[in-house]
């Protein structure tokens, strides 16, 4: 089969491209997210970082451009992504953002579980390249974009290169 292009662009190139199950695309151009419905236009997808009400002061982060590593949940309905060195989830269909990670490494390089309940990125928390997972800690939740609380762990407990973790399509292997 011939590969046909689905969008262009005149400046950049589009990167990070990845796809949801009911064909949807997601991928960044020029720092900025895009998702594309199968025979659709490109649509930007809104960000913002909501501040929660904490003991803690609020520290603004606009999240308007760099977008690095933007990867399309499997149901098409969320965008994980790197700013910054952190992990991100934003949702396509209303403007709610999740900050996954707040460390002073660089987090890049999400994927997705088949479920969408589990996030799988590169973390150099321990001095090397490492994959860690997030999972949202209280079962209520409705998604990421929405989680109260996110546990993080590492994959790996020991001090081995992993980096660019994909999971598999059937969700039972990872390569990285």
């Amino acid at each position: 089969s011939e590969a046909t292009a689905v969008a262009r662009f005149k400046t950049h190139p589009g990167r990070f491209l990845s796809g949801a199950d009911n064909g949807t695309l997601c991928y960044t151009y020029d720092g900025e997210i895009y998702t594309q419905k199968a025979g659709g236009k490109p649509a930007k997808v809104a960000v913002s970082v909501p501040e929660d009400i904490v003991a803690e002061p609020v520290q603004k982060l606009l999240v308007r451009s760099g977008a690095r590593s933007a990867t399309l949940s499997p149901d098409g309905k969320f965008v994980a992504f790197t700013n910054r060195g952190d992990l991100f989830v934003t949702s396509v269909e209303y403007n709610t953002t999740k900050r996954i990670t707040a460390t002073p490494q660089a987090e890049s390089n999400p994927t997705w579980s088949k479920d969408g309940k589990t996030l799988y990125y590169e973390s150099e928390r321990d001095g090397a390249p490492n994959i860690w997972q997030a999972t949202m800690a209280h079962e209520d939740d409705p998604d990421f974009a929405n989680a109260t609380v996110i546990d993080e762990k590492p994959l790996f407990n020991d001090k081995t290169y992993r980096r660019v973790p994909i999971v598999s399509p059937d969700g039972k292997k990872m390569a990285f």
